[in-house]
């Protein structure tokens, strides 16, 4: 895998601001290390990996959302800045499928464009939009199941305001094959089983076939430390060790040897 098995947690939010720093946890000698930080501090950031590079995509720079783009080399340990995407967008996913870097859902400040797609071909360096996907609950975190077939949500806020541990997934085949004008029914999301933490505005993404669940709120409004990882074999979730520092809205990344 492009990430070699180790876990990236890049950016976020610190005391108001958004963070630059970029950490990575390596599970053979279970610890934390610090890597060079990006060029743009991003908080609710999408991210994804490819060969040997991490793209973050978009996010909040503290106040206004972000449609830059940038990816970082994980064996020169060095960032590089790439097109920007169509709208600025927060919150979502993204996703590397052979030339092509997707950007799913999230928030845009476009009006009814909230659920859109959008795909980069690296063969011409250009965005171009995508038929929509649905939008996760309020304060999820979001990620693709390894295969890169389906979204996986974790967390968010109930209708009275308390954080959740429910976890969905939902198939995206269809997705990338629908046209804008179909009128059918979409997918409809399933779930899995809880994580062992509630919360809300916490981070995502997938890892050792399964997925990981990053810092976050939790049901006194604190920031959380807590990664869980949701095993796909034993269909469950296990704790991993702590963040050095509590964190939520972070872009993740992680994969597998």
């Amino acid at each position: 895998m492009a990430v070699a098995g180790r876990l990236y947690v890049i950016g976020g939010e610190g005391c108001g601001r958004a963070l630059n720093d970029v950490q990575r946890f390596d599970p053979w000698f279970s610890r934390w290390e610090t890597l060079p930080p990006m060029r743009q501090g991003r908080i609710r950031a999408a991210a994804t990996h490819s060969d040997a590079c991490i793209f973050v995509l978009g996010g909040l720079d503290g106040t206004q959302p972000l449609k830059c783009v940038e990816c970082f080399d994980v064996q020169k340990l060095e960032w590089q800045e790439m097109p920007s995407m169509i709208c600025p967008r927060y919150a979502g996913i993204a996703s590397a499928q052979g030339p092509w870097i997707l950007a799913i859902g999230g928030e845009l400040t476009e009006a009814g464009m909230k659920a859109s797609i959008e795909r980069y071909d690296s063969k011409i360096g250009v965005w171009e939009s995508l038929p929509s996907v649905q939008q996760p609950r309020c304060g999820a975190a979001m990620t693709l199941a390894s295969s890169g077939q389906a979204a996986l949500t974790f967390g968010g806020l109930s209708l009275n305001g308390q954080p959740l541990s429910v976890s969905k997934q939902l198939p995206l085949d269809d997705y990338m094959t629908l046209n804008p004008e179909d009128d059918e029914d979409p997918p409809r999301w399933t779930f899995l089983p809880s994580m062992q933490t509630a919360r809300h505005c916490a981070s995502a993404a997938s890892y050792c076939g399964g997925a990981v669940a990053v810092g976050g709120k939790g049901s006194k409004s604190e920031v959380l430390s807590s990664v869980e990882f949701f095993n796909s074999d034993n269909w469950n979730w296990e704790m991993l060790p702590p963040l050095p520092n509590p964190r939520l809205r972070a872009a993740v990344a992680g994969g597998c040897l």
